[in-house]
């Protein structure tokens, strides 16, 4: 009684292992990861990856991607359009009301607008930096450095100067 006892408790662990090796397997020869596995499953495979192939190849991320995938629910569902939405992602038109649906082609189709927020002008797509605020106000510390340089540069060239000029007379 207690051999088969040991024997079914040994059964699911040796089922997981196999199950992870077949999902390092599977990424190595094809570079992917298919079929009906658990999260014990990609765990195993992930906490069992051979250094070299976690260092020299993509199975690492493709077992991570295809373990979340695998959390998201089920691959190749059908969009909300007909179309058919790519392994591991879901629809996210799944739970949209029509309504929903029909404001989001609408948010599509039409071009952003500016927006005035106080007394500055927004504008969807263009990058808010104003070169004359540099110029205007440059950062303390590289006035100091400019400073700086400049004072050596004159003592530098103060005294070559004046050297030329006592040469002269």
């Amino acid at each position: 009684m207690l051999l088969v006892a040991s024997l079914t408790a040994l059964a699911p662990a040796t089922a997981w292992a196999n199950a992870g090796q077949d999902i390092i397997r599977q990424c190595l020869a094809t570079d992917s990861v298919s079929g009906h596995y658990t999260q014990q499953d990609y765990q195993y495979a992930l906490s069992h990856l051979p250094s070299d192939v976690a260092e020299y190849s993509d199975c690492q991320d493709v077992i991570r991607r295809a373990e979340l995938a695998a959390a998201g629910g089920k691959t190749g569902l059908t969009g909300a359009n007909g179309t058919t939405v790519g392994a591991g992602t879901r629809d996210p038109y799944a739970t949209a009301s029509r309504s929903e649906r029909a404001a989001v082609v609408a948010a599509q189709r039409n071009r952003p607008v500016a927006v005035q927020i106080g007394s500055s002008l927004v504008e969807p797509g263009t990058i808010a930096v104003r070169p004359s605020s540099f110029i205007h106000d440059p950062p303390t510390p590289l006035l100091v450095a400019l400073a700086s340089v400049l004072l050596a540069a004159a003592a530098l060239g103060g005294g070559r100067v004046l050297r030329f000029v006592r040469s002269r007379r």
